[in-house]
């Protein structure tokens, strides 16, 4: 076979090569053009997606947080000693402590409630939730000394120098204030008790508190508001400035009252109101939180959400994710 015949099928022979034409290589980056489009708008719609179900999810586990939280903070109020259906006996707080701390509605003597609060029109309301804490620690030696003999209680008692407690024997409790405890917790300095109390018919003695849930601006800072809580305030301490942050991303606290108002009390609520000034006729409360996402941009345009009845439209560039929580809590210790 003559050498140039093969020679002229090699593959590096020029005569065989060819290259792209220019219609395509226009084609060709078209159709890259296209791809790289398809990718990006699916890379953004995921994204979307993405920040979407996670700003769900934050506004669900915020506002069930919240929810929860009140709920059975609620439900615990009003408890006063070992029966809860009776009123305080006495009290040797002083005016201006029961004024400040509220452990009362209003100016004292008032028998103590287990809620009270205070009514913010649109903006937040306040709720007040007062009780015990814990199971109470067992006077184990009487004070028939007088009601201002100190207390000997269980040892390791827990309690706290400058605090508020209350000593029941399921007849009568009275409130009073801690002024110190011994080092191990047996002997409690106070301020009395208005009667003496012995061990036979298991007095014990439990701390008690008032506390107050508000929003508040939150530790993130920015516009965030939040879900707080202060217990016991001092003087000149307000929740929102005040309070210590339970959950971010709440932004509406609102707080409806639900009364007994039949001529004959059947225990039973008819119907819901603002806070009322006798707060004895209160049964249940509902409860509406407004959560919102921590980030902007969630959703395509302000979308409307009702809270207590009413519609709202967030601002044009508002673009943040809104849910109403509602809970009907009944409360437990209804006090007198």
């Amino acid at each position: 076979m003559p050498t140039h015949s093969i020679i002229n099928r090699l593959p590096h022979d020029p005569r065989s090569q060819r290259g792209f034409t220019l219609i395509e290589l226009m084609i060709s980056l078209v159709i890259g053009l296209l791809l790289s489009a398809a990718i990006v708008k699916i890379y953004a719609d995921t994204s979307q997606i993405y920040r979407f179900q996670s700003a769900v999810s934050e506004v669900q586990e915020n506002g069930r947080f919240a929810s929860t939280f009140l709920r059975r903070a609620a439900r615990l109020a009003g408890n006063f000693g070992c029966d809860a259906s009776k009123p305080i006996s006495g009290s040797t707080l002083s005016d201006a402590e029961n004024t400040r701390l509220q452990f009362f509605n209003g100016t004292p003597p008032q028998p103590t409630q287990p809620v009270g609060g205070t009514e913010g029109g649109a903006a937040s309301d306040e709720l007040i939730l007062r009780g015990t804490t814990g199971g109470g620690i067992r006077l184990v030696a009487p004070n028939p000394a007088g009601a201002a003999a100190n207390l000997t209680v269980e040892t390791e008692s827990g309690l706290a120098n400058d605090s508020f407690a209350v000593i029941s024997d399921c007849n009568t409790t009275h409130m009073f204030k801690i002024n110190s405890v011994s080092g191990d917790g047996s002997t409690i300095t106070h301020t009395g008790t208005t009667l003496p109390y012995t061990t036979e018919n298991g007095a014990r003695v439990q701390e008690i508190e008032v506390v107050r849930y508000c929003i508040g601006p939150a530790v993130a800072g920015g516009d965030i508001q939040a879900l707080k809580r202060l217990i016991n305030p001092g003087a000149g301490e307000t929740c929102p400035n005040n309070g210590v942050e339970l959950v971010e991303g709440i932004h509406n606290l609102q707080v409806r009252y639900g009364v007994d108002t039949d001529a004959t009390p059947d225990n039973f609520a008819n119907r819901y109101v603002t806070a009322p000034g006798d707060m004895s006729r209160v049964k249940t409360l509902r409860i509406e939180l407004l959560v919102r996402s921590l980030s902007n941009g969630i959703t395509s345009a302000a979308v409307p959400y009702t809270l207590e009845g009413t519609e709202t439209t967030p601002a044009a560039g508002d673009r943040h994710l809104y849910k109403v929580m509602t809970n009907t809590i009944t409360l437990r210790n209804r006090g007198s």
